[in-house]
C-alpha cells in the first residue's frame, strides 16, 4: 500500500491534480511541526528542519505507476527527494521535499504550511 501526502500542484484544483485524481482523498497535515515550507511561484517546497506543519491531501492506495508518475513530475531523487512523514491521521505517507536548503534561504517562507497559487 503507497500513500501519498500532496501539499502543491498535485492538490485538487491544480494543474498536476489529474496525474492522482482517481485516488481517494483526504486533507490531512503533519503530525509533527519540524518542516519549512516556502514558496518557488508556481509551485511550494518543504524543507525537512523548521518548526511548522505541512498541510495538503492524503492519497491511499496509489499505484506503483502513479507513484513512478509522480517521482518523475518532482523530479526524484534529483531535486526532490521522498520520504515517509506521519500525519494526523495516524496514517505514514511519502513526501516530497528538498534536502539542500542553503539553496532556498532567499524564497518566502510560508509559515502557515499551507500552499495556494493565488
Amino acid at each position: 500500500m503507497i500513500n501519498v501526502f500532496v501539499y502543491g500542484s498535485l492538490k485538487r484544483g491544480y494543474w498536476n491534480h489529474s496525474l492522482i485524481s482517481g485516488y481517494m482523498c483526504t486533507e490531512a497535515k503533519t503530525r509533527d511541526s519540524r518542516f519549512t515550507m516556502v514558496n518557488l511561484g508556481a509551485y511550494p517546497a518543504v524543507l525537512n528542519e523548521g518548526n511548522n506543519y505541512i498541510y495538503g491531501e492524503l492519497y491511499r492506495n496509489v499505484s506503483e505507476d502513479v507513484m513512478r508518475n509522480l517521482d518523475d513530475l518532482e523530479g526524484y531523487p534529483f531535486f526532490y527527494n521522498r520520504m515517509k512523514v506521519k500525519l494526523d491521521s495516524n496514517d505514514v505517507a511519502w513526501m516530497y521535499f528538498l534536502e539542500d536548503r542553503e539553496q532556498y534561504l532567499e524564497y518566502e517562507v510560508l509559515v502557515s504550511g499551507e500552499w495556494s497559487s493565488n
